[in-house]
């Protein structure tokens, strides 16, 4: 059985990298313990992150990719990606069920969830943060 050193030890240079990449660390380290742990649980690795944090343009960009057809979903004009706090998984990943589970435990979002639901979409808003509007 894996200890919390171990996991902690697992999910050390994932968390850096996704931090270095421009990923809060409330989402960096989230994502990287739930991979440690799938991976020492036997499960396999965590989905992979599709798309992190997005500058406003890239953000703005979706927009426009949507209005020509495109992409299913219509991107949010504030979207937690532009402030590192949003990541969005490969949904046809075989862990991706229990990743959802975990980061909920962890006290994340899902996209699933939303009125809307967007299924890759996973965030951690933190208060007194607000989404810079991207259109």
């Amino acid at each position: 059985m894996a200890t919390l050193n171990d996991v902690l030890t697992t999910a050390r240079p994932t968390a850096i990298a996704l931090v270095r990449a421009g990923l809060r660390t409330q989402i960096g380290a989230r994502y990287a313990i739930i991979d440690a742990l799938l991976r020492l649980s036997g499960f396999g690795a965590a989905p992979r992150i599709i798309s992190g944090r997005r500058s406003i343009a890239a953000q703005a960009d979706l927009l426009q990719k949507y209005l020509r057809g495109q992409l299913s979903n219509k991107p949010a004009a504030q979207s937690w990606h532009t402030e590192g706090l949003a990541i969005d998984l490969d949904i046809s990943s075989p862990t991706f069920p229990v990743f959802v589970h975990i980061w909920k435990i962890f006290g994340g979002r899902w996209g699933g969830n939303f009125r809307n639901p967007d299924r890759p979409h996973f965030d951690f808003p933190l208060p007194g943060i607000i989404p810079r509007r991207a259109f």
